[in-house]
């Protein structure tokens, strides 16, 4: 694997063991910066993090490759394409999936979740958004069918977390093993 030394990728939390393993296997050879995936649930604090770690990381470093999704209302336009390119895809499981089969399971109206936010689902879903077990499943029902674990192979399946989910939101949940290959080929691609 080449190594960028004029690059720089800053990602989502999200992405942090995907990443991280990326870089551990030698199928990434790049420095990562990772902001805090609760950022998504405030959008201004989301700009301002991601303008200030820009900032610091340009001039010197010819090529940025944000690894996020359109994660606030300006995330593009704050981007040079010359110097900072965004990953394609609307939020991180379309990044990982990609586009068609994202877009196929969003259409039987799965809910997709990654390790660190079913980890986390108490923190966002009761504490930032406010939800309580009668209105969670009414909210969630009403869009999904079902919750579908992205296992990407680098962590533990958080099955506990998993089950409370299920039982909270009312709605069955499924395990899918997917590949890092859409990830990184789509970071190389930045990259070239």
């Amino acid at each position: 694997m080449d190594k960028h030394p004029d690059a720089v990728i800053i990602s989502c939390g999200i992405f942090k063991k995907e990443l991280s393993s990326l870089v551990r296997s030698g199928a990434l050879s790049i420095p990562i910066r990772f902001l805090d995936s609760s950022l998504h649930m405030h959008p201004e604090e989301l700009e301002k993090a991601l303008m200030t770690a820009i900032g610091e990381t340009l001039p010197e470093i010819r090529r940025i490759v944000l690894v996020y999704g359109d994660c606030h209302p300006y995330i593009d336009d704050r981007c040079d394409p010359e110097r900072v390119v965004r990953l394609p895809g609307i939020n991180c499981c379309e990044i990982v999936l990609g586009r068609d089969e994202y877009r196929r399971l969003r259409k039987e109206g799965v809910f997709f979740v990654f390790d660190e936010w079913a980890l986390r689902w108490k923190e966002v879903f009761i504490r930032d958004i406010g939800l309580d077990e009668k209105n969670a499943s009414l909210f969630m029902q009403s869009m999904h069918k079902s919750i579908l674990f992205l296992d990407t192979g680098v962590g533990e399946i958080p099955v506990v977390q998993l089950r409370e989910m299920s039982t909270f939101f009312g709605l069955p949940f499924s395990i899918r093993n997917v590949s890092l290959d859409t990830l990184k080929d789509s970071i190389l691609k930045a990259l070239a």
